[in-house]
């Protein structure tokens, strides 16, 4: 597929196949056109030339929202709502039970915050969830995610504004919910693809090595 943006940057001639059920990481200096792969796959943009396909039929002839509720997305930064855990995990699903919610933060391994909070779920997470921290605030979005019970699931650079050791956490949390999905990952630091599948390495809008860690 090709798709460039008018200011420059984007994809070029990309060709690259995704197996099912399995994990892939995107690397590449900035620029190079790994987010661009993510809006793709969200429909967010169509390719300017070639297409995309799901199980070898255009993506284009999918109901975008009937595609859309196998996906889900965790980026970078968050938004959090000033409302309650609870409320803000159910963004995923407004349709979701308590029980599927409380589910879904189990999930993402909050049970140990909930634990020391009286209120539990109800707690309110404060404007863009500044009374939690930067790994907290991410396992709320995970199990807003994981709500949603995605058989695709887009992480653009999900960790790397976390320090260290609550980046390794959250990756192990996230290996362990990718199973049996489909996972593409965005990454920054190039140890967080050691526990995924295959590594595409993406510049100037091609793959220019794909391989196993």
């Amino acid at each position: 597929v090709k798709y460039r943006y008018a200011e420059g940057g984007g994809l070029s001639e990309l060709n690259l196949r995704i197996a099912a059920g399995q994990s892939l990481a995107l690397v590449g200096p900035s620029g190079g056109g790994k987010s661009t792969v993510l809006r793709l796959l969200l429909q967010q943009l169509a390719p300017q030339q070639g297409e995309l396909l799901l199980d070898g039929q255009p993506l284009g002839g999918y109901d975008r929202d009937q595609w859309l509720k196998q996906v889900a997305l965790v980026p970078q930064e968050s938004v959090l709502f000033d409302l309650s855990i609870a409320e803000n995990i159910r963004l995923g699903r407004l349709d979701a039970t308590d029980a599927e919610v409380a589910a879904a933060a189990s999930a993402a391994e909050l049970d140990g915050l909930l634990a020391g909070l009286a209120d539990g779920l109800q707690t309110p997470v404060g404007t863009g969830g500044g009374r939690l921290s930067g790994g907290q605030r991410q396992r709320i979005a995970l199990a807003r995610a994981m709500l949603r019970d995605p058989q695709l699931l887009l992480l653009d650079e999900a960790t790397s504004a976390l320090d260290p050791a609550t980046e390794a956490a959250i990756n192990a949390t996230l290996s362990r919910l990718g199973q049996g999905r489909t996972v593409v990952s965005v990454l920054h630091r190039l140890r967080a693809a050691a526990s995924m599948d295959q590594v595409a390495v993406i510049a100037d809008g091609r793959v220019v090595e794909l391989g196993s860690p």
